[in-house]
C-alpha cells in the first residue's frame, strides 16, 4: 500500500500520480466521515416516526370534574355554617375508633366544619403564589381579624383531631369529599353502554381529588366493567350534579364547572409561576341549569425520548426501571412542601402524603400556622429553582373538546307549570373520531451495534477494494501458474528424444 503511494516519487508517471491522488482522497473522505459519525453519535441524535392510528375502540379518558366550592357547599343550611366547635366535638366524641370516624356518615354541621378546614389549608398551602406565600402565611397565622381567627381555630381543632385519631389529612379530605359527592351527585354518575336494542348503565364510584375555597374536584374510579373501552360514538358517560340555589346569591348560582380530560387533580395553571402549559383537554363552560353534550377526541399522541434538555425535558412515568417517578403535580407539591419547611420549619399538612416514608417525621405539622415566625421582608422564594427540576411525562396526549349546550333544564311545579332552574346540571360525554396521529421519537443509535453497522458502511469501500484486490491477485496468480505450466510443457516437448 505504502509502496504504491511512494511510487509517484520514485518513478513518476501519470498513472501512478493519478492512483496516489485517488488513494489519498479516499483516505481523507474516510477520516472525515468517521469523525462526523463519532460526533453525531455522542450528540445522541433522535428520529421521529409519524403514523395514523385507526382503532376499533378507545380507552376511557381520565376525567376530573371541578365544581365551584360555593355550589358544592350550597346544600348546607345556615345553622350548619354557624356551628360552635364545642358542638362539633360533641358529635365526634361518639366516634370512638378510626373506622367509625372514616366510615360513618357525618351530619351537615360536622361535614361543613371539616370541609372549610381542608379548603383553607389547600388554598393557603397549594394555591398561593410562592413569591407571596410568606406574607399570606403570616396573615393567616397572626391576623387578629375575626375572619382569620375563626379559620385558625377551625384548622387547629381538626389538626388536633387528626393527631389524636391517627388520621392523615389526605384521609380526611377523601372522607369529606365522599360525603359531599353523595349529597351533590346523588348516585347520578354513570357509565353508559349501547347495544342494538337498549342502553344500559352502571353507577361509577367517584373519588375526591381537590378541595379548596375555589373548587371542589372529583374523578371517576373505574373498574373492569365501568372502565371497558368505548366501542361506539354515542354517550358513554353521564353526570347529574345539584346545587341548592336558594342558599346562594345570584352571582354564585351561575358560576361554571370545568372538566379536565388529563385527569389532573385540579387545574394548577392559575396558581403556577413556573411558565405556561397547554390548556388542551379542558373545558370550562359547564354552567348550572343546562344540559351539555360534550364530545371529545384525541388529536395526537406524542412520545418523546427521556431527556434533560431545556424546553423538552421529560421522564417516562410508569416504565420498568424500578424507580417511582413523580408526576408534575406531585413534584410541584414536594417543592411547595420544601418552601413551607424553609419558611416555618414544619410540615404542610396538604403535602404530607407526597413525602417519602419517614421524611420530616421529626418536624411538627404546621396546623394553623400560629407558631410560624416568618420575616416577610427577608423572605426570598426558591421554589422556582425546585420546580425547574419537575419533568412532565414523555408521553403526551392532545385532546379536542367540543362542548355544546343543548337544552335549558326546567322543573315542573305542583300546579302544572314549569320553571327554569339552576338547581341541576346534566352532562353527557361522547367520543368522536377513533382515528388520531401518533408521533414517536426514538434514538438513532439504540446500541453499539447500530453505530458499528454505520461505521462499517463508511469503511465498506476499503473492504470492497480489499476483496477486489484479493480476487484480482487470485486471477493474476492463476494466470501466472498457467503460463508457467504451459511453458514447462512446451519446453519438455522440445527436448524429448526422437526415435529413428
Amino acid at each position: 500500500m505504502f509502496a504504491a503511494l511512494l511510487k509517484p516519487f520514485r518513478d513518476p508517471n501519470w498513472r501512478s500520480v493519478l492512483g496516489a491522488v485517488i488513494f489519498g482522497a479516499m483516505i481523507a473522505v474516510t477520516i472525515h466521515d468517521s469523525y462526523l459519525l463519532w460526533e453525531r453519535y455522542w450528540q445522541e441524535p433522535k428520529e421521529s416516526d409519524m403514523k395514523i392510528e385507526v382503532n376499533e375502540t378507545m380507552p376511557i379518558p381520565d376525567i376530573t370534574f371541578c365544581v365551584p366550592s360555593v355550589q358544592a357547599t350550597s346544600h348546607f343550611s345556615k345553622a350548619a355554617k354557624e356551628t360552635d366547635l364545642k358542638e362539633i366535638e360533641k358529635y365526634l366524641s361518639r366516634m370512638k375508633t378510626k373506622d367509625d370516624f372514616l366510615g360513618k356518615k357525618w351530619g351537615e354541621k360536622l361535614l361543613y366544619s371539616a370541609y372549610t378546614a381542608v379548603a383553607a389549608l389547600h388554598t393557603l398551602e397549594r394555591e398561593a403564589f410562592g413569591s407571596f406565600l410568606a406574607k399570606q402565611i403570616k396573615q393567616f397565622g397572626n391576623s387578629p381579624s375575626k375572619f382569620f381567627s375563626e379559620k385558625r381555630n377551625n384548622v387547629k381543632f381538626w389538626t388536633s383531631q387528626l393527631e389524636t385519631r391517627n388520621v392523615t389529612f389526605e384521609e380526611l379530605k377523601k372522607k369529606v369529599g365522599s360525603d359531599i359527592i353523595d349529597i351533590m351527585v346523588r348516585g347520578e354518575f354513570q357509565r353508559l353502554y349501547h347495544n342494538k336494542t337498549e342502553v344500559t348503565s352502571d353507577q361509577i364510584e367517584a373519588e375526591t381529588t381537590w378541595i379548596s375555597e375555589k373548587d371542589f374536584c372529583f374523578k371517576a374510579v373505574l373498574n373492569e366493567t365501568t372502565g371497558a373501552p368505548v366501542t361506539h360514538q354515542n354517550a358513554f358517560l353521564f353526570l347529574n350534579y345539584f346545587q341548592n340555589e336558594k342558599n346562594l346569591p345570584k352571582e354564585d348560582q351561575v358560576k361554571c364547572a370545568s372538566m379536565n380530560f388529563h385527569g389532573d387533580p385540579y387545574d394548577i395553571s392559575p396558581y403556577s409561576e413556573h411558565g405556561g402549559s397547554s390548556r388542551d383537554g379542558i373545558t370550562e363552560s359547564i354552567c348550572p341549569g343546562l344540559r351539555y353534550d360534550v364530545t371529545v377526541e384525541v388529536l395526537d399522541v406524542y412520545t418523546m425520548v427521556e431527556n434533560d434538555e431545556e424546553g423538552t425535558k421529560c421522564q417516562e412515568i410508569g416504565d420498568d426501571d424500578g424507580e417511582e417517578e413523580k408526576t408534575v403535580f406531585e413534584c410541584h407539591g414536594i417543592c411547595r412542601a420544601a418552601l413551607i419547611k424553609d419558611i416555618c420549619n414544619c410540615t404542610a399538612m396538604s403535602t404530607q402524603h407526597l413525602l417519602d416514608a419517614g421524611e420530616d417525621d421529626d418536624l411538627p405539622l404546621c396546623g394553623d400556622y400560629s407558631q410560624c415566625d416568618v420575616d416577610v421582608q427577608q423572605f426570598k422564594s426558591r421554589e422556582g429553582e425546585c420546580a425547574d427540576n419537575c419533568k412532565r411525562d414523555c408521553k403526551q396526549t392532545r385532546f379536542q373538546i367540543i362542548s355544546g349546550q343543548t337544552a335549558r333544564i326546567v322543573h315542573p311545579l305542583s300546579n302544572g307549570e314549569k320553571v327554569k332552574s339552576n338547581a341541576m346540571t346534566t352532562v353527557f360525554v361522547s367520543w368522536a373520531s377513533f382515528e388520531y396521529m401518533t408521533v414517536e421519537q426514538e434514538k438513532v443509535y439504540k446500541s453499539w451495534s447500530a453505530f458499528i453497522g454505520e461505521l462499517g458502511g463508511i469503511l465498506g469501500l476499503w473492504l470492497g477494494l480489499s476483496i477486489l484486490g484479493i480476487i484480482q491477485d487470485s486471477f493474476t496468480a492463476a494466470e501466472q501458474v498457467t503460463t508457467k505450466a504451459v511453458t514447462r510443457i512446451g519446453q519438455g516437448n522440445k527436448v524429448a528424444p526422437t526415435n529413428p
